[in-house]
């Protein structure tokens, strides 16, 4: 029993100093928070117990010196405390006591000073927008953690970049950005936390070559003027733009006009810059150029020449023709550098950039649309710009035809008129114009020819023939006898048939008594007029005797001759009278012979006889009587003599008047005397 307490006894002693029932308790005691390797003789040291003190040694023999407790304490490796400063495994003991005893625990932690070896061969290559990385694997006798990557990105600044990577891969890659340089070092780190040599340095550059450039040569409004490739230019001021794939660092530039040359000035940002440039009259060749540079460095230059014409372009509208009522046809010669024409017509704009070469010069020939004139003058503008838009108007004014067929029909009518006033005077006052006639068959002949050409399309040539024509009706016309009847007298010798045949024919010796039917069968009218003429500003007079004689039976009557006594006022001119057809004339007496031709039943003929044209400017002294004019005789046979048996006269009655009136005088004079 005594053993056994004695043991139960003991165990429970135990059991106490344990639990430090008898002294201070350790809980915990670590190193650098748990790691097992340091590259540093400075370690962590963290506590759990209860206690007033506390001291450190890696011997048990070299003790600190008794500390106040505290849950953590910076400890260094020395030889004071039994430790070696050499790599390797190190054992830390801690100690703790109170006023009841102490308590002691250990732990362990690897020092580990010595770099990781140099990371070897790196190598760097560009797979498309990827740049790639390989290196060879580093050593450590602790082993790798990590890798670290350091990168440096080149551009308008430098960026520094690291990215860390496990110990166990040893390549790595990411998405490249267009112009841009990167420089990669590798640095292995081991898991006491050393760093390796930086592996060589490897760079790559995302771009080679230089910024691609657009060089452009723009006028004020920013159109290129190129053309075919060239671009023209006057003496104006111009527009250098660049334009670049890239960020721009710098961008110089000048301009060569002949042997002078200037430094141009940009202004812009980023890719964009423009210049401008006032050019010279230096006609000729001119070249652009322009060097940028980069943030890499990479340089680029561009040229652009281009052509400087102050000259401006020749033009010349040689030809402009109507061909038709609706159709202006136009031909123009102009400078062969000449880009575009335009032609102004009728408010309208037409363009025209294609041309036929012809040496030094251009051809056009085009026709225009006038089918909406309303005026016979219509005003064509033609403008010529070459291709440094160096510009030449030229404005002309063009008679056009309107109308050509209403034009003809109208000339038509005034010759007609004309014809017919002609024909008038010779039917009415038996005057000859034949001048006149063979002008108007003249001028017929002129209005034909004005048919065919406008049927020919030369309307230019029915213009000018046309005012021809019209010219030389007018003249006509101008020139034409002007008649009017001022007096007419009328006689209808078959109303007053009853005159009997041997009353009127006892005024005649051997009339034929075969006349008899035909006095009976005829109707004879007789018209004398008194015709004023008007010829050249000049006013003079016709009397003029028309025979109307008409087939009043109802068979036809053979030719026979008509007799007639001539007024006395025309026959004062015997051998001076006109007429419409064929006349004999008798010496001794003032008788006519008139043959007339076979009459149809129904057929009218007029025959006309007049004395010569009267001077006398005073209206009032023309006068005939009809009693002055007998009854024709229409005989059968010419080879009967036929005379009249008297011939009335009119008595002068003025010398009776004259004595009525000196006798009057006598006798109221005596009267008033004999009072």
């Amino acid at each position: 029993m005594e053993s056994t307490a004695a043991r139960i006894l003991t165990i429970l002693l135990i059991m106490y100093l344990a639990l430090g029932v008898f002294g201070a308790t350790f809980n915990s005691f670590s190193i650098n928070s748990g790691t097992r390797y340091t590259n540093s003789p400075k370690l962590n040291l963290s506590l759990d117990a209860s206690a007033s003190e506390m001291r450190f040694s890696c011997n048990q023999n070299n003790w600190t010196s008794w500390l106040p407790y505290a849950s953590s304490y910076e400890f260094e490796l020395q030889e004071s405390y039994g430790c070696t400063a050499s790599d390797g495994n190190k054992v830390i003991y801690a100690q703790v006591r109170d006023n009841d005893g102490n308590a002691t625990l250990s732990n362990w932690i690897i020092l580990d000073t010595t770099k990781p070896s140099r990371p070897q061969s790196l190598i760097v290559v560009r797979d498309g927008n990827i740049i790639k990385l390989s290196w060879g694997a580093s050593s450590d006798s602790s082993g790798l953690s990590q890798y670290i990557v350091w990168i440096e990105e080149y551009w308008k600044e430098k960026k520094l970049y690291s990215v860390n990577i496990s110990g166990y891969e040893t390549n790595w890659q990411h998405f490249a950005i267009e112009r841009r340089k990167y420089c990669y070092k590798v640095q292995a780190v081991d898991k006491a936390g050393n760093d390796s040599l930086y592996s060589n340095e490897q760079c790559i550059m995302t771009s080679s070559e230089g910024p691609a450039l657009t060089l452009e040569i723009l006028d004020m409004n920013r159109n290129s003027r190129d053309i075919n490739g060239i671009s023209y230019f006057s003496e104006e001021t111009i527009i250098i733009r660049v334009t670049a794939n890239a960020e721009l660092k710098s961008i110089t530039g000048y301009i060569k006009q002949g042997s002078e040359k200037q430094t141009l000035s940009f202004e812009g940002s980023n890719g964009n810059f423009n210049a401008t440039y006032k050019l010279k009259p230096i006609d000729g060749n001119a070249l652009v150029h322009v060097d940028v540079s980069d943030y890499l460095d990479l340089n680029s230059s561009a040229e652009k020449s281009f052509i400087v014409d102050t000259v401006k372009p020749d033009l010349n509208i040689y030809s402009l023709k109507q061909i038709g009522e609706e159709a202006l046809l136009l031909k123009a010669i102009f400078s062969k550098d000449v880009a575009k024409l335009y032609v102004e017509l009728l408010g309208e704009r037409y363009l025209f950039d294609k041309f036929d070469a012809n040496g030094e010069n251009a051809l056009l020939s085009t026709e225009l649309d006038i089918s909406r004139a309303d005026n016979e003058i219509i005003e064509v503008k033609a403008i010529a710009i070459d291709k440094a838009n160096n510009e030449t108007s030229m404005r002309l004014e063009k008679k056009i035809v309107l109308n050509a067929d209403e034009k003809i029909g109208d000339l038509e009518k005034f010759a007609a008129l004309i014809r017919s006033s002609i024909k008038n005077v010779t039917e009415t006052a038996l005057i000859e114009q034949k001048d006149l006639k063979q002008e108007l068959e003249e001028a017929a002949k002129q209005i034909e020819e004005i048919k065919n050409e406008a049927k020919a399309g030369n309307y230019d040539s029915v213009r000018e023939l046309l005012k021809e024509a019209r010219k030389a009706l007018e003249q006509i016309y101008s020139k034409r006898v002007q008649i009017k009847v001022v007096k007419k007298q009328k006689i209808d010798y078959y109303e007053e048939k009853e005159v009997s045949y041997a009353e009127l024919a006892g005024y005649f010796k051997e009339v034929p008594r075969e006349t008899k039917k035909l006095w009976n069968a005829l109707s004879i009218k007789r018209e004398v007029k008194t015709i004023e003429i008007l010829q050249n500003g000049s006013k003079n007079y016709r009397i003029t005797v028309s025979l109307i004689i008409k087939n009043l039976s109802d068979r036809k009557v053979g030719p026979f001759w008509l007799i007639e006594l001539v007024p006395k006022s025309i026959a004062r001119r015997f051998t001076e009278m006109k007429a419409n057809n064929v006349l004999k004339l008798r010496k001794d007496d003032p008788i006519v012979e008139i043959p007339v031709k076979a009459l149809e039943s129904g057929e009218e003929v007029t025959l006309i006889y007049s004395g010569p044209i009267i001077m006398d400017k005073n209206i009032e002294d023309i006068y005939i009587e009809l009693s002055e004019f007998y009854v024709p005789v229409p005989v059968k046979n010419t080879e009967i003599e036929v005379r009249f048996i008297h011939i009335y006269h009119r008595p002068d009655i003025l010398p009776l008047i004259i004595i009525v009136i000196l006798v009057c005088s006598a006798y109221i004079a005596y009267r008033r005397l004999k009072r």
